[in-house]
């Protein structure tokens, strides 16, 4: 089997990428006005970091996020420092594209930094994320904060300067020796003078540190109101103090106060089959309260429920967004509203609208000034392999919660919970804010710049522009020949460099000779498996900056794809002197292409002994390919992000290293990626269970592919091309698109990607596209 000259040629020549929102260190980026569907609708920005910290090991999250209501630019954010164990704040007055900020302090005789509480697990955090703007320039925040020791006091911090500083420090809910306060949460109703707003302030009482929650040590949620803009505050009142007898109350929502002044917060009581979400109703600022049930007998997915209450201001309309697990495998999202203050709820809407049973957790409601209700969540619903990999989705409602619209996937880069500090310690929810221009600021906790060694987790942003127009953006980086292009993709999909799999380092580079596009097209989908990179090699030896990025990637293992007439015993030893162990480096070399084929198709083999005597497959399906046609490429991107093999067929027959591989890996069903003219009719019926994606060209073999894999539920708010000609671009493309999450199409420049996201209803869909093309 030969790969065509047309692919082989690709590999000498000058590229050019187009790629956004990288989150690294690349050459200069060149914005171009082509490619665009001309559509109006819901336009995603680049994902861009909050903020720089030169600190390598980094966790935040925790996010408080508020706009000032009558400067819609005007943008306060607090957040809490894992590492450094201090409450962070930023203020942004142009739409959160620049900030500065500092670190919370709290008030005499407590530590500093004070953001420090005795206890590890996610109730044990000092803030739930709250800010609140006040009359003329007063911000509000909060957080909890131990005594030299002793139990953990609510902290209230204003200020007078628009959130710039926060000198005003008040121990609103001060320790007590039989009380902890934690995780409050904080509102605020503007006064007629800077001296005059309303602080409202809610938290869990805790009669000591034992944990887990279900031995009842915190079981009240308490409330607390201050009338002079945060100087002084009431005594603790729990608002559950009618449910006591029915169980521990945990899990309050943000407060939400009514036009009338009336407050609202729900709760829930009890656990397991028997949680039930309650209501509680002030109407003389937090004195009394009155109780009612929101919903019985809930299925909670995870041990915190966190549920999220507002009010439309113009309707007083109630909204409760909330996870339930509504399968043995899955949760959804859902929002009830009330319209008579909270007497009464409509039935649930889900909010996700996906059909999986996929998870889908920790959701934050906002309500903008025309009603118009924006959701946001983390999501679970692509098809990637573990469960510990996710999104972050958006939706909105302008119907007030009939119905919600087609979801966004706003992340343009899939996360790793298994980086970073969210397995430890907890999730909490993507925030989202309305701001100026119909635009949504979203922000979540992110760890793509972290890795195995530095856990990095920051803060990420996007802004969802609701009435987007103009072309959909395009953006280049300009490598000067294929070996550094395949450097700067490394760095583009992993940027933080190592990844991991629950507590365990996983990371294994792919080394491919730069002139067989063939072995890079298969060994992507090995690459993405080993959650690493394809790195492209002269025979004899690595570039110095390959070099470079597998000490950056700093692997545990590493495979040669070809033997030493492609890849020299040099190139192996210049591997092993980067760190990586020399039996841990795997050579997979093979004459022929269809039989290097198999050997990486093996090699993804993940069955015991026992499992393949049992005759278990180890595949669903495997994807089937010419590599000498132009379509093979098209399989890139697919293949890499289902993590099955490809192997290869002719025109005429099936190879007998494919026949084999089919066999040894028990599987009965093959996806053919290739016209007729590619692989014949004869040819597909050789094959287990075909299901050919094929076309007239390789264009329509590649826009039905798209249809197929939006279809399989794949995301699409990023679409990836490359041109045909450039085969090895279009290889080693694959598998950052499957890292990074979207959709990969051939097309021959950007007018022509305009036209196919049309043919393929992308139109509107797309928020950005990344494209190969030959200098």
């Amino acid at each position: 089997m030969v790969v065509s000259s047309v692919v082989r040629r690709c590999a000498g020549i000058c590229l050019t990428i187009v790629l956004i929102a990288m989150g690294v260190s690349t050459p200069a980026l060149a914005p171009s006005a082509g490619a665009s569907t001309g559509a109006t609708g819901v336009r995603v920005s680049p994902n861009f970091k909050l903020g720089k910290d030169p600190l390598p090991a980094r966790g935040r999250d925790v996010i408080g996020m508020s706009v000032d209501p009558n400067a819609p630019n005007h943008i306060v954010q607090t957040n809490f420092d894992y590492v450094r164990l201090r409450c962070e704040y930023r203020v942004s007055f142009d739409g959160g594209k620049t900030w500065r900020g500092g670190s919370l302090r709290g008030p005499s005789g407590f530590p500093d930094p004070p953001c420090y509480i005795n206890n590890s697990q996610p109730g044990g955090r000092p803030s739930d994320g709250s800010v609140g703007f006040g009359a003329h320039r007063n911000v509000y925040t909060t957080f909890s904060a131990e005594h030299d020791g002793d139990r953990d006091s609510v902290i209230v911090l204003r200020s007078t300067d628009g959130g710039r500083t926060f000198k005003q420090r008040v121990a609103a809910l001060p320790y007590s020796a039989d009380v902890d306060y934690r995780r409050p949460k904080l509102t605020v109703v503007p006064g007629e003078t800077a001296s005059s707003d309303l602080v409202y302030i809610t938290s869990w009482a805790c009669s000591g540190r034992s944990f887990p929650l279900s031995s009842g040590s915190c079981n009240d949620v308490v409330f607390s109101a201050s009338h002079d803009s945060g100087e002084t505050f009431t005594s603790p009142v729990p608002i559950n103090s009618f449910t006591r007898d029915l169980g521990f109350a945990l899990d309050n929502s943000q407060i939400t106060v009514a036009s009338d002044g009336s407050i609202y917060v729900v709760y829930r009581i009890g656990a397991g089959s028997g949680t039930t979400l309650r209501l509680a109703r002030s109407t003389d600022e937090g004195k009394t309260w009155e109780q009612s049930t929101v919903r019985s007998n809930f299925r909670p997915q995870r041990g915190f429920i966190d549920p999220k209450l507002v009010v439309d201001k113009n309707s007083d309309a109630l909204y409760l967004a909330y996870e339930e697990a509504t399968a043995s495998t899955g949760s959804d999202i859902f929002v009830q509203r009330s319209t008579d203050a909270g007497a009464t709820w409509a039935s649930p809407v889900r909010v996700n609208d996906d059909q999986s049973a996929a998870h889908q957790i920790a959701p934050w409601v906002s309500v903008a000034d025309d009603g118009r209700i924006d959701v946001t969540w983390f999501d679970q619903r692509n098809p990637y392999p573990g469960n510990s990999l996710e999104d972050v989705y958006y939706a909105h409602s302008t119907d007030a919660g009939e119905t919600f619209s087609s979801n966004r996937r706003v992340t343009d880069r899939i996360g790793n919970r298994d980086v970073g500090y969210k397995p430890r310690l907890g999730v909490f929810a993507p925030v989202n804010t309305p701001i100026a221009g119909n635009k949504v600021l979203v922000a979540w906790a992110d760890s793509r710049e972290g890795s195995y060694l530095t856990a990095a987790q920051d803060i990420y942003l996007a802004r969802i522009d609701l009435r987007a127009r103009g072309p959909v953006p395009v953006q280049r980086i300009r490598s000067s020949e294929v070996v550094h292009t395949s450097v700067e993709l490394s760095r583009v999909a992993y940027p933080g460099g190592s990844e991991i799999v629950g507590q365990r380092e996983t990371t294994r580079v792919v080394v491919v000779n730069a002139e067989e596009p063939a072995d890079a097209l298969v060994a992507g989908v090995l690459a993405r498996a080993q959650l690493g990179s394809v790195l492209l090699s002269g025979e004899g030896k690595l570039a110095p900056a390959v070099v470079r990025e597998i000490k950056r990637l700093d692997p545990i293992g590493a495979y040669l794809i070809g033997n030493e007439g492609k890849l020299s015993e040099k190139v192996q030893q210049q591997i092993v002197e980067t760190g990586v162990a020399a039996d841990a480096i795997v050579r997979i070399a093979a004459d022929d292409p269809a039989e290097t084929a198999r050997l990486v198709a093996l090699s993804l083999d993940r069955r015991s002994d026992a499992q393949k005597l049992t005759g278990e497959r180890a595949f669903s399906q495997v994807v089937i390919v010419n590599p000498a046609s132009g379509s093979a490429i098209a399989a890139a991107g697919i293949a890499a992000q289902l993590r099955v093999p490809i192997l290869f067929a002719d025109f005429r027959a099936v190879p007998e290293a494919t026949k084999q591989a089919l066999e040894e890996l028990n599987v009965d069903a093959t996806l053919v990626i290739a016209g007729e003219k590619d692989i014949a009719d004869a040819t597909l019926a050789e094959l287990p269970g075909p299901t050919r994606i094929g076309g007239a060209d390789l264009y329509e073999v590649s826009r039905a592919l798209t249809t197929h894999a939006i279809e399989r539920g794949l995301p699409f708010n990023v679409v990836y091309t490359a041109d045909p000609a450039d085969g090895m671009a279009g290889a080693l493309l694959g598998y950052v698109t499957a890292r990074r999450g979207g959709t990969f199409l051939l097309s021959r420049g950007s007018a022509h990607t305009r036209s196919m996201l049309g043919m393929v209803e992308l139109d509107g869909r797309v928020d950005r596209i990344v494209q190969v093309s030959g200098s």
